[in-house]
């Protein structure tokens, strides 16, 4: 019975950290998200919205699950968590989700950014992440698509709100040291043209009735588009070793 009570208790919490990821995910699939834009791969966001998203396996999940408490867990400004829709193709504020419509899916994006900080008379958009060192990974620099992820909340707060934010920041949290030092990155954005420029492109490869051209990365191991772990990517394992070799 002591086993049988354990077994029980571990299968209903890994159902509740499904469930709300799978809650979480279904709120926003119909439009187009901020974080759609951002895998260098536009293949990988292409699959997730024309085909069922494959099961995660449990360590992912529990990384996903406490980024979304630390999240809630440590406001920085007065203004959190901040939701942004628009029309970024005609430079249009939207108020609501319900004005996106099959017509102008590929035109909108809507997105929430973690913190919006003004600091001596400077806009600077936070993003919050986690991560864990005990997997062997402390970030060196941001990640690409983090920084994209930024500019692209540059170019929603501008259309929405006509304030232009200079500044953006990545605020590491580890969560294997209990959030003992965070690691941030504050840089410089990019201009609000050549951001519109890099949304217009993803969507626009979003729209395709066919797989977007690949770009291969060192994260083709680890998408789960990957025809190693069952997908429909033709990504070979000798051009993601090539990728690797050249991080």
């Amino acid at each position: 019975m002591i086993e049988e009570i354990n077994t029980e208790l571990e299968s209903r919490f890994k159902k509740h950290l499904r469930g709300t990821l799978s809650r979480s995910n279904k709120m926003r699939s119909k439009n187009v998200h901020v974080t759609d834009l951002t895998p260098p791969c536009s293949r990988q966001t292409w699959y997730y919205r024309k085909r069922e998203e494959p099961e995660r396996d449990d360590g992912l999940i529990g990384i996903l699950f406490m980024g979304n408490i630390v999240h809630a867990a440590v406001p920085l400004t007065k203004r959190n968590e901040v939701p942004f829709i628009a029309d970024v193709r005609n430079m249009k504020p939207l108020t609501n989700l319900n004005e996106i419509t099959d017509v102008n899916t590929y035109d909108c994006v809507s997105g929430t950014a973690d913190e919006i900080l003004e600091y001596k008379g400077e806009i600077c958009i936070v993003d919050k992440k986690t991560y864990s060192s005990k997997r062997g990974w402390n970030p060196k620099e941001p990640d690409e698509s983090y920084v994209w992820q930024l500019n692209i909340y540059k170019l929603l707060m501008y259309i929405t709100e006509g304030v232009e934010a200079k500044y953006g920041a990545i605020f590491y949290m580890d969560v294997a040291t209990r959030l003992e030092k965070p690691l941030i990155f504050t840089m410089e954005l990019k201009p609000i043209r050549e951001i519109q420029e890099y949304a217009l492109k993803k969507l626009d490869q979003l729209k395709m009735l066919v797989p977007p051209e690949k770009t291969i990365t060192w994260k083709c191991k680890y998408c789960p588009w990957n025809p190693s772990k069952g997908g429909p990517c033709d990504v070979t394992s000798a051009e993601v070793l090539e990728a690797t070799r050249k991080k």
